[in-house]
């Protein structure tokens, strides 16, 4: 008997689920979605972390107890789905021991960090994310980050890098050259892609979980499975599987 995939669907209200469900369908690959929703900040998933590691430093396998997941060793893919503040839990993960446990991280306008005095994403905030990004290159994860173009603020003690400069930043400590634009097809494991679907800012960002998000997250699971073309999202250009440059 084959394993099944695990999809962790992280800060996402069990209401949402059967819209996932019904979107993977259409994969050959069998996917168990198990959601968590810790509270409405990062702050929350940096918490909720810190009281589920071991003394070890280990955190995935208390997590997929946390969620009423099986252990790790009963799957053969675990990948994380992160929505809004979600990002932080997928942070905590990549920081320590289980980061290679992680087969990828799929960001539903999910990313972001503290901001420098040159108005730049943090490195520290920025470095989890780029290890997973550079096993993506080297076709060992997934890493498919979508976001809007919802700003966030610049200056004060409460700035911070929105979604947008989140994804730039990450191309541009990969050194990967950005192609056509709102995609940016970097590798079929590696792909950041803008929306823009609402005037209005919260139903922009809402528009990533409910909108555009499953067909993404299947599109990003395909390219896991090696399987093309690929839709990268509701009638957008088609990838080829093979082609696009390996940076």
């Amino acid at each position: 008997m084959s394993l099944q995939d695990l999809l962790l669907l992280i800060h996402v209200d069990p209401s949402v689920v059967p819209c996932y469900r019904t979107a993977l369908s259409a994969l050959s690959s069998n996917w168990e979605i198990r959601p968590i929703f810790a509270g409405a900040f990062s702050s929350a998933y940096v918490q909720l972390a810190s009281s589920l590691r071991s003394p070890g430093g280990h955190l995935l396998e208390p997590l997929l107890s946390y969620c009423g997941a099986s252990p790790c060793e009963s799957y053969r893919r675990i990948v994380a789905v992160s929505f809004s503040a979600g990002y932080a839990l997928v942070r905590e993960i990549l920081s320590g021991p289980d980061a290679r446990q992680l087969a990828g991280w799929i960001a539903l306008d999910s990313g972001h960090a503290a901001l420098t005095t040159e108005r730049m994403p943090l490195d520290v905030h920025m470095d989890p994310f780029v290890r997973l990004a550079r096993r993506a290159l080297a076709g060992e994860a997934l890493l498919w980050f979508g976001h809007s173009d919802v700003k966030t603020p610049q200056q004060g003690p409460g700035a911070f890098a929105s979604t947008t400069q989140f994804g730039l930043e990450l191309l541009r400590l990969l050194k990967a050259e950005p192609t056509e634009q709102p995609t940016r097809f970097v590798s079929p494991l590696l792909v950041v892609k803008g929306h823009d679907l609402r005037q209005d800012d919260r139903a922009e960002h809402i528009a990533a979980l409910r909108e555009w998000g499953p067909a993404f997250t299947t599109s990003a699971l395909a390219a896991l499975d090696g399987v093309a073309p690929l839709e990268v999202a509701r009638g957008t250009a088609q990838i080829e599987g093979g082609d696009g440059p390996i940076l």
